[in-house]
């Protein structure tokens, strides 16, 4: 699982990176404004399931 998550969140991470670079208005909130408008609402449930996924994969009553 780690070979995929972690140069998926470093792509992320330097795109977010690279997007404040180019334009310091970002900075504000570099998440949303890194995708096209038609992307955003797919970007933001990815991003809750990902979340989701994670924090029940890291809760004590997953480790047995």
């Amino acid at each position: 699982m780690a070979v995929l998550c972690f140069p998926a969140l470093t792509l992320n991470y330097l795109g977010q990176g690279a997007l404040v670079l180019a334009d310091p208005k970002a900075l504000e909130n570099p998440f949303f404004l890194l995708y096209p408008d038609w992307a955003q609402l797919p970007m933001v449930v990815l991003a809750t399931v990902a979340s989701v996924i994670a924090a029940r994969r890291s809760s004590p009553a997953h480790i047995r």
